[in-house]
């Protein structure tokens, strides 16, 4: 009979710890998916967890039928970027932002990733870019990248004690808070601080796509979809956004009892609550004194919660009382939390298709695999694959650019491309030869 209860308590426990790993789980899936709701509200495909590595003219190969993208897309709010295949090279930005951003800095190809530089200083919580301090355990300083700025909206959690938050929003210090609170159960809000965005011309990304498809792409890549027992796709980014910082308000909604005198809460030991308790007691002197002490405060909070929680960033308090905190999460390198694409179908020929947006395929029911065009016919002259080779080579697209200009064309190197356009690629080769090149390279 003992035997058997300890069999059946060795059960129960077994159970038990089962079904708490999986509550959790499910815990952390439902905020993953609203954080990625958030992003969705705003038109855009979430990319979680947030990537650094994430730019315009990257191609992922989607091996999962439509039907079962539509189906993750409902359950989880997201769809994995899990393989990379390829990154378009030669994406002038100079030309598609004419005057507006970045005049004359992605000429070059192949370029560097718009890089983020040093602004200047600001207070503490603000959306721009400040300065690091000198000193022992200085954090390095958000920096701010010269491009389009992006708004979202804001969003809402709940998360109680014990429950994990690491792995499900990239915020520091959320337990430390809510110890910080002596709180069981918090509500909290989180917005996105110095969103940016840049893109790229989806019709060149397009074209980019096919020469290299045609010229690059491993021939087991192109009979892949003869391979497969259902359709292969190609998803390419055309625009990235991302943020600097993440700003955190968490107000506590049920503490453990601590704190409490007297059935009522300890006022908070703020500016605001000792003016509104004796506005004639706030004198100058006083207000510096409380100012100082509370920026102590939130210098030791910040100090005690420290980083490496998240890789390449930091938090730090902004606001702190017994009922709420305030928290600005930084990253050193601003961190992509969603983009916009095209889809082309593969064909069993190993031909592509004409594109479809990813977020309609993916938002629209109607939308199926049927719903891609046949194979689109990409007509390709003796030029456009040596003229793409002598493109790739770093210096060549601003040489390219700079003729056309002083040949008056209204073309950019890469829409010469497009059918058409042969004259102007033989007149070009004749000046930098790269026909001659690429028979050299044979």
């Amino acid at each position: 009979m003992k035997t058997k209860r300890l069999v059946l308590l060795f059960i129960s426990a077994i159970l038990l710890l089962v079904l708490g790993c999986d509550l959790e789980k499910k815990e952390l899936e439902a905020v993953a998916k609203d954080w990625c709701m958030t992003i969705r509200a705003s038109q855009v495909m979430p990319i979680y967890p947030l990537s650094e590595d994430v730019q315009p003219g990257d191609v992922f190969l989607v091996k999962t039928p439509i039907s079962e993208q539509v189906k993750q897309w409902g359950e989880k709010g997201y769809i994995p970027l899990d393989l990379s295949i390829a990154r378009l090279q030669g994406l002038n930005y100079e030309e598609y932002y004419k005057d507006a951003y970045w005049k004359g800095d992605y000429a070059e190809v192949p370029h560097d990733r718009p890089r983020p530089k040093e602004d200047e200083a600001q207070k503490e919580g603000n959306d721009k870019g400040v300065k690091a301090k000198k000193g022992a355990g200085a954090q390095a300083a958000p920096k701010q990248v010269e491009a389009p700025r992006a708004a979202f909206p804001g969003y809402s959690f709940r998360v109680k004690q014990g429950q994990s938050m690491a792995l499900a929003l990239p915020i520091e210090g959320i337990p430390f808070s809510l110890s910080l609170m002596n709180a069981s159960d918090v509500q909290g809000s989180v917005w996105l601080l110095d969103a940016r965005t840049y893109g790229m011309d989806a019709n060149e990304l397009l074209t980019k796509l096919n020469i290299w498809w045609s010229v690059n792409a491993d021939k087991s890549l192109k009979g892949i979809a003869d391979q497969m027992d259902q359709p292969v796709y190609l998803r390419v980014v055309t625009r990235v956004f991302y943020a600097h910082q993440l700003k955190v308000e968490l107000s506590r909604t049920k503490g453990f009892g601590a704190g409490v005198e007297g059935g009522k809460e300890t006022p908070d030991n703020t500016i605001f609550e000792l003016a509104m308790a004796d506005p004639n007691s706030l004198t100058k002197t006083s207000f510096d004194a409380t100012k100082t002490n509370y920026d102590k405060l939130l210098k030791t909070l910040s100090d005690q919660l420290g980083g490496g929680l998240i890789p390449g960033g930091s938090a730090k308090f902004v606001q702190a009382s017994q009922r709420s905190v305030g928290m600005v999460q930084s990253f050193q390198e601003p961190l992509v939390i969603g983009y916009l694409g095209f889809d082309v179908k593969i064909f069993e020929n190993g031909k592509l298709s004409a594109p479809i947006p990813t977020y309609t395929l993916l938002s629209e029911g109607a939308l199926n695999d049927a719903s891609f065009a046949k194979p689109l016919d990409w007509i390709e002259d003796e030029y456009s694959a040596p003229y793409f080779q002598w493109l790739k080579i770093e210096g060549n697209y601003l040489k390219m650019s700079n003729w056309l200009k002083k040949k008056g064309y209204d073309v950019t190197p890469g829409g010469l491309y497009n059918t058409g356009n042969e004259r102007i690629l033989k007149k070009a080769d004749e000046e930098f030869h790269f026909m001659e090149l690429s028979k050299s390279l044979k």
